[in-house]
Formats: C-alpha cells, sequence, structure tokens
C-alpha cells in the first residue's frame, strides 16, 4: 500500500508494519504485537495472525491504513 512518498507492507508472520522508501528500504517499522518472546522476530505458525487485507482510508483529509485480519 502507497500513501505519499511511503509503502507500507505487512505479512502474517511478521509483528511489523513495514515502511519502505522508493528504493525498497525500511525506514521504519511500527509494532503491531509485541515482540519481547519472539527469538527470530517472526510469529510462530500456531500464534499469527492471517492479514487478509490492508487498505487506504481518507477521512477529513487525514490519510489512514487499515488492516483486516482473522485470528
Amino acid at each position: 500500500m502507497k500513501i505519499d512518498n511511503i509503502i507500507y507492507i505487512v505479512g502474517d508472520d511478521s509483528p511489523f508494519l513495514y515502511c519502505l522508501n522508493f528504493d525498497f528500504n525500511i525506514i521504519n517499522k511500527i509494532e503491531l504485537f509485541k515482540t519481547a518472546h519472539f527469538k527470530t522476530g517472526r510469529i510462530p505458525k500456531k500464534l499469527k495472525y492471517d492479514f487478509e487485507c490492508i487498505t487506504k482510508l481518507e477521512i477529513k483529509d487525514k490519510k489512514y491504513l487499515l488492516i483486516v485480519f482473522n485470528y
């Protein structure tokens, strides 16, 4: 998902929302789930969420991301 000059990427087994520039370099990561007990930085299959979609919303001139998932 692209908003302004940032590409946002989320994955089922990652606890982060990644923010990339147009060269695909990570410029920020936003923690979606606590990662203290993840040794590899990935969510174990039995604990992971199933992300269904990501989309952008614009409400009253503010931009938002909506991430829908199943657990």
